[in-house]
C-alpha cells in the first residue's frame, strides 16, 4: 500500500513538473523595445558621471551594466568593462 501511494505522489509530481515546464516555455515576445524609445534610467547615484538622460546618448551604442558590490561575479566583471571602455572609447560606445 505504501509503495502505491509513493508511486501516486511521484506521478502527480511528474505531471506537475511537465505542466510547469510546458507553461514556462511558451514563445515570448522578443521584440521588447525594438524600434521604440527606451524608458529613462532613474538612478539616485551615478559613479564617475553626472546624471545622464538617454536622449543625450542618441546615436551612440549604450552598454548598461547593473551590478552590486556584494556580488563577487559582478566585481570580477569590472576590469573587463574598463577594458571595453578603453577599446571602444573613440567609436561612439
Amino acid at each position: 500500500m505504501q509503495c502505491r501511494s509513493i508511486k501516486t505522489i511521484f506521478s502527480v509530481l511528474v505531471v506537475f513538473a511537465v505542466f510547469a515546464l510546458i507553461t514556462g516555455c511558451e514563445a515570448q515576445d522578443s521584440s521588447g523595445f525594438q524600434g521604440k524609445a527606451p524608458p529613462e534610467i532613474k538612478a539616485e547615484e551615478w559613479i564617475n558621471s553626472e546624471p545622464l538622460s538617454l536622449a543625450s546618448l542618441t546615436g551612440k551604442i549604450v552598454v548598461v551594466e547593473f551590478w552590486a558590490t556584494w556580488c563577487p561575479p559582478c566585481r570580477q566583471s569590472i576590469p573587463h568593462l574598463i577594458e571595453l571602455s578603453k577599446q571602444f572609447k573613440d567609436k561612439n560606445v
